[in-house]
């Protein structure tokens, strides 16, 4: 065990530091387009439909990355309970969906809608793209430092155009929130969360923070946490501050004809000219589309990453970037609104099962079977698989319906919980519980 007077201290500036750094990670120019349409649909009721939000994307992004740290510090980590390969699986599909399927083209297509589209329509999608991405590549394969650049002077140009906004929206409101006829703004808010891709992206994007926190002397993981935890606090409140404003912008337009039944983009474009005109638009495109580009380049890299760890470099760094780059350009091509329908049933598929798999890992030491979690696993998966179906099939969607809390978005909490249970008495049957060694290794003694 290290002595006191060589432990590292969590100084209040370095936890605002890390905090600050896990939100400029989430906080992608993407995340800007699904507030407002909430609030606009919402009404008066614009704050149950923000919390809902808030849960799956502020909550669980930051519970993820806590949870991560708490098992290890990877994705890997966090899924092994279950099975080497379903770890290896879900890592997987986590890095398509915040990669090339759906997070990675959906910024490039929100840069053409945003800021190429309102003032040049002449120009192709396809040719903002191919730009969009030969710059991606370029700066990816050769990790230059312009990157970190970018990163520094866009996001607070970023912060300081949203603060800008909200004033405006706040002192000269472009109109008042009204009664809607939306059901289940909670739900809505909820499932709605899950478009923004963060609670999935948080276990792979813990090993960032982790490898940064260790670095600096952090070793254990009560350590770790001692900085992580704060800094998740940090950025969650930033977070939820700005996508507050978002969704009371939409909600002041929750009256006015002009903007019902626009898509994100332009009910975003349409929102921000009516409360700072023209210079407004402008400023805001173009710091959302550096914005875009600066997400597509950290999350390009992060897959690249990812897959040639799996495979041992057998797909090779450089060749992954590639692939990704390409795969992104086709499916970019399709527009914003397009990407968000393919990812609906994916995420709806995949986010029940991550969020077990979070809180299990918060838990982790009270849970020595591993059976457990495959129970969980298991039961929730099951209730996503009938949501899915549900989609498809009227009498499918009304069975599942019956499910408790489904249609609040929560149909998978009591199957995961009967399933846990169920593997806990399974494995408790075949094998005698031994707590002095649980299934995941003992943490490091200072953490005891």
């Amino acid at each position: 065990m290290s002595s006191p007077s060589t432990q590292p201290k969590a100084t209040i500036g370095y936890i605002i530091t890390v905090g600050f750094a896990i939100f400029a990670t989430y906080f992608g120019a993407g995340n800007l387009i699904f507030p407002p349409t909430l609030g606009l649909s919402a009404g008066t009721l614009w704050l149950f439909a923000l919390l809902g939000f808030a849960i799956t994307d502020v909550g669980l992004g930051v519970l993820g990355i806590v949870a991560t740290t708490n098992v290890g510090g990877g994705v890997d980590d966090v899924a092994r309970p279950v099975a080497k390969w379903f770890s290896v699986v879900l890592g997987s599909l986590i890095c398509l969906f915040i990669g090339p399927l759906f997070a990675v083209p959906r910024v490039a297509a929100t840069t053409y809608e945003m800021s190429v589209q309102p003032y040049a329509d002449f120009i192709p999608i396809w040719a903002l793209s191919f730009i969009f991405f030969a710059i991606t590549m370029a700066l990816t394969i050769k990790q230059l430092a312009v990157v970190d650049i970018i990163g520094k002077i866009l996001t607070p140009v970023l912060l300081i155009m949203l603060a800008v906004i909200f004033i405006g929206a706040v002192f000269n409101p472009i109109g008042t929130p009204v009664v809607t006829e939306a059901e289940h703004q909670f739900a809505n808010g909820f499932l709605e969360g899950y478009q923004t891709m963060d609670g999935i992206g948080s276990l792979v994007m813990a090993g960032i923070f982790v490898y940064d926190v260790r670095a600096r002397g952090f070793k254990s993981r009560k350590q770790q946490l001692s900085v992580i935890l704060p800094a998740c606090i940090v950025s969650g409140i930033c977070l939820t501050l700005i996508y507050g404003g978002l969704t009371y912008i939409g909600a002041t337009a929750s009256g006015l004809p002009e903007f019902q039944g626009l898509d994100r983009v332009p009910l975003l474009i349409g929102t921000v000219f009516a409360i700072l005109g023209t210079p407004g638009k402008i400023a805001l495109s173009i710091a959302v589309a550096a914005a875009c580009l600066t997400t597509s380049i950290g999350l390009t890299s992060m897959v690249a990453n990812f897959f040639a760890r799996i495979t041992h470099d057998k797909l090779k760094y450089s060749t992954n970037v590639v692939i990704i780059c390409i795969v992104s350009f086709l499916m970019s091509l399709g527009g914003v609104e397009k990407i968000i329908a393919l990812a609906v049933n994916c995420l709806l598929l995949i986010y029940p099962v991550v969020m077990v798999l979070i809180f299990l890992a918060v838990f982790d030491r009270f849970v020595p079977y591993k059976w457990a979690y495959r129970g969980a696993i298991i039961g929730a998966l099951a209730v996503s698989i009938l949501d899915v179906w549900g989609s498809y099939s009227e009498p499918v969607k009304g069975l599942v319906n019956m499910v408790p809390l489904d249609t609040i978005g929560f149909g998978w909490i009591i199957p995961a919980i009967i399933g846990g249970l169920i593997g806990t008495v399974v494995q408790m049957a075949l094998k005698a519980p031994n707590p002095e060694k649980p299934y995941r290794p003992e943490f490091d003694a200072d953490d005891v």
